[in-house]
């Protein structure tokens, strides 16, 4: 026999969440395929997932209710018991795409960064060229080196960013002044 999937509705889910308040005390009801809503009565609602990996039993959190809607949890159920399927944990599936939004923005940043690394170590260079052939003097190549560094810095981070602003505003303020001028 079959398995009943499907079994809460959106009445069955408000009375369970005012019903465990009222008792002061938590509430599970299953939805069927290892999906269950869990009310408390001092957190807000939501939807678990149980699922078996080599044996051994895992939980995980599918979402809040009302931000993860019925059909939202049963579609994530159905995703989920593929990858235990699999034999792939689903905690293991969100883990691996969490380090790679990471990674991405890594690299983001990495390649945001590249020039001003390039400017610094090009400003220590010539600085520790100029101690060596004596040139500098060890306080004036420090203090170029400072100077470089600061500079770099704030073109970078200050400087750039306020440039980026300012050419994003000007079709804006652009197409503003247009509207006005026709009517």
């Amino acid at each position: 026999m079959a398995k009943t999937l499907n079994k809460l509705s959106p009445l069955t889910i408000k009375s369970l969440v005012s019903t465990a308040k009222k008792e002061g005390r938590v509430i599970k009801a299953p939805d069927g395929g290892g999906l269950y809503f869990v009310a408390e009565p001092e957190r807000p609602s939501w939807w678990r997932f149980d699922y078996r990996i080599n044996g051994k039993q895992k939980t995980l959190s599918v979402g809040l209710y009302p931000e993860i809607s019925i059909p939202e949890a049963r579609v994530r159920r159905s995703e989920l018991r593929e990858q235990a399927a699999q034999a792939i944990g689903p905690d293991a599936v969100v883990r691996v795409q969490a380090w790679r939004n990471e990674l991405e923005r890594t690299k983001l940043v990495v390649d945001e960064m590249a020039p001003l690394w390039n400017r610094i170590g090009e400003s220590f260079g010539g600085a520790l060229n100029g101690m060596i052939t004596g040139a500098q003097s060890w306080r004036n190549a420090l203090a170029n080196i400072f100077q470089q560094v600061a500079d770099a810095f704030l073109q970078q981070i200050v400087i750039q960013p306020f440039q980026q602003w300012i050419a994003m505003q000007a079709p804006m303020s652009a197409s503003s002044a247009a509207r006005q001028e026709s009517s």
